[in-house]
């Protein structure tokens, strides 16, 4: 949760923020909020260090709510993570519960989260939401909603050519019924198998209105032509079975097949595409050869509204003189093919590979102007994670092994996509900092194994362990450099 404005950190705005982090920390399926008021912060006293955060320090002395922005801003752990550099922009991170892990349990608990910010920020604040759970929330909603748009809009336009095709009404809702019910066949099976409508499989729906309304059209029109020859009722119905029945089903099957070679792939989303069309592609071939013949038997047969065709309209036209020039020019095309060909198979490997995670959204959506405040101001979304083994227990203690670390922390910090990195070293340079009086020259890693242990179990027993839990394994064997960054899609990560 993103909050802009200039008085976040001032009294009001203080006490906005901490009933807001209250009343998420109490939304079903969150598990923690942490903000720059309730996040721990490191400070040297006369003592040694001190580890708090600055909703106690207020507590403890009201007086000290003036200097809260700039001691947020100090903090190298709480800048472009909590807070932004301008001290205008401030994120509630809320941390799911563990068991909180499909798309489905993720959406009601995004959607009691903003409704909670929206409720109680109202309008002193701008509100942006981000953050994946937000993301896939967004495009679940705006899938399911296309869907059917897309549905409607291409069963309203197939309408219209169906009826300008048969002119009559028997044209027109035939093959749209056997549509419409291959369609439905097809989303109960997937919820027999608890597969849900995603990104790509939204389009399954419109695909087989595409594809299952062509075998429709064929086995009408046969049946059309049957009786225009003076064969009765059931003479056409036999036929257009016995003969376009073959006819239709090879061209189903071996789209069928095209579709199912996608379950071949290593994404999951792509494999299931691939299956459930290739599935609803035949159960729309099944349903169209069994439910054309029984609705036509039920309908008196139609009377022939059309003239004998002369073959003079525009598109006999256009394959005559097409035909024409194949019969008196088969070299110059093939050639001219070749090279057609030839040409296009060299500009194909020219091909961009690029994905970026929210190009299928508009600029005025709220995520896209979200993700970019994410990635101006603070740390941006992309999680870049590095796990290390030490190979032994305790390893992760040794001051040599934490100067390498350091040293790839710096590293990866220093890409441009990177704008946030986090692990136990930048905890171990803050405390050696503040035990040292806040001196900058000792914002380094303590000399000694000793110190390290030290510090860790000073910063644990402050009440913040969990914080160390993420960074590092209590028995010392494995750690991690948590970072965040921008999408610089995919063509990049390779």
């Amino acid at each position: 949760v993103l909050l802009q404005g200039e008085t976040l950190v001032r009294p009001d705005g203080v006490a906005l923020i901490q009933q807001l982090t209250e009343a998420v920390e109490e939304v079903e399926g969150v598990e923690k909020v942490v903000t720059a008021l309730n996040a721990p912060l490191i400070q040297g006293t006369e003592e040694g260090v001190r580890i708090e955060s600055l909703s106690d320090l207020v507590s403890k002395n009201p007086s000290e709510i003036g200097g809260l922005k700039q001691k947020a801003l100090n903090s190298r752990m709480f800048q472009r993570t909590l807070i932004s550099e301008d001290g205008k922009t401030l994120a509630l991170l809320a941390r799911l519960d563990q068991d909180v892990v499909t798309e489905k349990q993720k959406r009601p608990v995004v959607r009691s989260i903003t409704s909670t910010t929206e409720s109680i920020i109202g309008d002193q604040f701008s509100i942006h939401f981000s953050g994946m759970p937000v993301i896939q929330e967004e495009y679940t909603s705006q899938g399911l909603r296309e869907v059917w748009v897309f549905f409607v809009l291409s069963a309203g336009i197939l309408c219209v050519f169906l009826f300008i095709t048969f002119r009559n009404v028997l044209g027109l809702y035939v093959p749209q019924l056997t549509v419409i019910t291959s369609v439905v066949f097809l989303l109960g099976l997937m919820s027999l198998f608890h597969q849900e409508l995603n990104i790509i499989s939204n389009v399954i729906p419109s695909l087989l209105l595409v594809y299952g309304i062509a075998d429709s059209i064929h086995l009408i029109n046969r049946y059309y032509e049957e009786l225009d020859k003076g064969l009765s009722k059931r003479e056409a119905l036999l036929v257009i079975i016995r003969h376009m029945g073959v006819a239709c089903f090879m061209t189903s099957f071996t789209t069928t097949v095209g579709f199912l070679s996608l379950y071949t792939a290593s994404i999951k989303i792509i494999k299931t595409f691939g299956l459930f069309s290739g599935i609803g592609i035949f159960i729309a071939y099944l349903v169209t050869i069994l439910l054309i013949p029984i609705l036509l038997s039920l309908r008196p047969a139609p009377k022939r509204k059309w003239k004998e065709h002369k073959g003079d309209d525009a598109i006999e036209r256009i394959m005559v003189y097409v035909g024409r020039l194949n019969e008196r020019y088969p070299k110059i095309l093939i050639a001219l093919g070749i090279l057609l060909f030839a040409g296009s198979a060299v500009l194909c490997t020219r091909v961009n590979i690029e994905s970026y995670i929210l190009q299928e959204l508009t600029e005025d959506n709220p995520i896209v102007q979200a993700n970019d405040i994410m990635e101006k101001e603070m740390t941006g979304i992309f999680p870049y994670q590095i796990q290390i083994s030490t190979g032994r227990e305790g390893a992760a203690l040794e001051p040599d092994f934490l100067a390498r670390v350091d040293e790839l922390e710096s590293f990866v910090a220093s890409q441009p996509w990177i704008r946030k990195s986090l692990s136990i070293v930048d905890i171990l340079k803050e405390m050696h900092q503040a035990m040292n009086g806040g001196d900058p020259v000792f914002y380094r890693l303590p000399e000694t194994r000793e110190l390290v242990a030290q510090y860790l179990l000073l910063y644990g027993m402050s009440g913040n362990q969990e914080d160390l839990d993420v960074l590092i394994t209590p028995d010392g064997s494995y750690m991690r450099i948590a970072s965040q960054g921008v999408d610089m899609g995919s063509h990049n990560y390779f």
